[in-house]
């Protein structure tokens, strides 16, 4: 999920994950731009769940 906040000039990016009856989320907020994505992918993509 992608939250835009023009008015504060950031983002936020948002992974849930439902495993079971758990809900694990991460979100990243942070300034607004090309860098936002990068770092946004960075730190969300370095999640991961143990089965």
């Amino acid at each position: 999920m992608v939250i835009d906040m023009p008015q504060s000039g950031q983002a936020a990016d948002a992974l849930m994950v439902l495993n079971g009856n758990r809900l694990y989320q991460a979100v990243y907020v942070g300034p607004r731009g090309p860098r936002h994505r990068e770092e946004a992918n960075r730190f969300l993509s370095s999640f991961a769940l143990d089965r």
